[in-house]
């Protein structure tokens, strides 16, 4: 985004696979402004041109903005929140805040639920074996001394198909 590194020398491979990432790099002295600016447009296009998925990962929704600026310019947002470590009035708030840039929110991951927490699920369980007990529609208690809600901002695919 600031020009120091063309784009093709900026993208590292990740394995053997097709997956390739886009560092952040240096911290910018504004990342508001970089992020907002049409460079940051432009580069999430010439991205989906060239690939199946474009997955766009941010810091904490609430006490950056990053997240809500980058929210727009994807087709879908997927609210990424840490069990235990996140309020409900927190992640509430952070589900307003998206919806007041008008972000797309197709869901949430709870993430970091310890296994023996999980229905039908005791430590070593295949991940791939799946609980049938029902899911309560309880809210959960507020946990002291909660973060912010993280956020992968957002989902991009070539030519605007929706994934």
């Amino acid at each position: 985004l600031t020009g120091e590194a063309p784009l093709d020398g900026a993208l590292q491979s990740w394995g053997d696979g097709p997956l390739r990432v886009l560092a952040a790099g240096t911290p910018a002295p504004d990342p508001s402004a970089l992020l907002s600016s049409p460079r940051m447009t432009q580069l999430l296009r010439t991205l989906e041109s060239d690939a199946d998925l474009v997955v766009v990962d941010s810091p904490p929704l609430l006490p950056y903005a990053d997240a809500a600026i980058l929210a727009p310019a994807t087709e879908a947002v997927l609210l990424v929140l840490r069990a235990g470590k996140i309020r409900y009035d927190l992640a509430h708030r952070a589900l307003e805040s998206l919806t007041s840039v008008h972000a797309r929110v197709v869901g949430a991951v709870l993430t970091g639920v310890p296994a023996e927490r999980l229905p039908g699920r005791r430590p070593g369980s295949e991940a791939r074996e799946r609980s049938h007990a029902p899911v309560s529609d309880r809210r959960p208690a507020p946990v002291p001394d909660g973060e912010p809600a993280r956020v992968s901002t957002g989902v991009r695919s070539p030519a605007g198909h929706r994934r």
